[in-house]
């Protein structure tokens, strides 16, 4: 939620426009467009987006108190796959090391019970010089671990008052739409041009749309070509595409034009088409990462203008602090 207050000089606005004044025109509307975008994106890029743990918390005790009408809070301890309950949560990595499926020990003892010290991946609270901001820390975040990364999806590190989850894919998706989207402003889309083309069956009718557009396309880096009446072969793909799926991208840019019914190089539609290939070219759920994947993900977010939120708008990491901890194990 976003609340704008604007001050201007009435005799710039014309407020009869709409008859009930749910509408005004302003009379030099491009100056106006470009100053409200710009002091938007300036706020969007120093709000924290993150979302807190205690608002997760509050949630789930606000669903809690409503299902039990006598006001009582249970915290049902987790069941075990034989008794039908989903089990525990699996943490499969300690500080690189698996665990075992069941959370005991694995056989080299390295399991969460008795684990050697050595295979611990501990998050002491870190020094922050006395005076510094968060974000004076953050600039001199090195990101240099230590990560925990839970089910080859999310990626838990330290910070000075608590600890962040981060979602590896939303992450890495804003990354790759936010350097796929420079592409495209510079017109600099390096293209990965395909030794043996790539052929995708579809009706006549896409045919014909898809290749209505074609220069516009190759602008972002889509190269067709007719292959025959109702087949379209694929040439390349835009050189940053992680895994370039053919036929996922020709579906994804036959949804978007027959639905906006606009042409591809409408600025809409081009961020429409870089938020899906973007998605299907990032790290996914079930992705196995590096200690050094993790750290250079990590710092070529941090450099862009705003990591807090992938294309689609969920956001990217979880934070919690030692407030949040002490409140959710009844210690403030």
């Amino acid at each position: 939620v976003a609340f704008l207050r604007l001050s201007v000089d009435p005799s710039r606005v014309d407020v009869n426009v709409h008859p009930a004044k749910a509408e005004v025109r302003f009379r030099d509307s491009r100056p106006m467009f470009g100053f409200l975008v710009k002091a938007l994106r300036a706020a969007v890029v120093q709000t924290d987006m993150a979302t807190p743990g205690e608002s997760l918390m509050d949630t789930r005790a606000r669903r809690e108190l409503r299902e039990d009408g006598l006001g009582t809070r249970y915290l049902p301890l987790p069941s075990s796959p034989s008794q039908g309950g989903q089990g525990p949560i699996v943490v499969r990595e300690v500080a690189g090391r698996p665990l075992h499926e069941t959370g005991a020990p694995a056989p080299d003892g390295s399991g969460v019970f008795g684990a050697p010290e050595s295979s611990v991946a501990r998050f002491e609270p870190r020094e922050r010089p006395q005076g510094t901001s968060d974000a004076d820390w953050r600039a001199q975040d090195r990101f240099a671990g230590p990560f925990i990364q839970v089910d080859r999806t999310y990626i838990v590190r330290g910070l000075p008052d608590g600890f962040e989850i981060i979602d590896q894919h939303a992450l890495h998706e804003r990354l790759t739409y936010e350097m796929m989207r420079k592409d495209v402003r510079e017109n600099s889309v390096a293209v990965q041009r395909l030794l043996i083309p790539e052929t995708v069956d579809c009706s006549r009718a896409h045919v014909g749309l898809l290749l209505g557009h074609k220069d516009a396309l190759e602008r972002i880096g889509i190269l067709i070509e007719a292959f025959g009446e109702g087949t379209l072969a694929v040439h390349g793909l835009p050189s940053r595409l992680k895994n370039p799926d053919a036929e996922g991208v020709v579906r994804d840019l036959i949804e978007i034009l027959g639905r906006d019914g606009k042409l591809p190089d409408a600025e809409d539609v081009i961020e429409e088409v870089l938020h899906s290939a973007a998605c299907r070219s990032s790290i996914m759920a079930g992705d196995e990462l590096r200690d050094s994947d993790i750290q250079s993900l990590l710092q070529r977010a941090s450099e862009l203008e705003s990591d807090q939120t992938c294309p689609h708008s969920r956001p990217t990491r979880v934070r919690f602090t030692l407030a949040d901890l002490e409140k959710a194990f009844h210690r403030s």
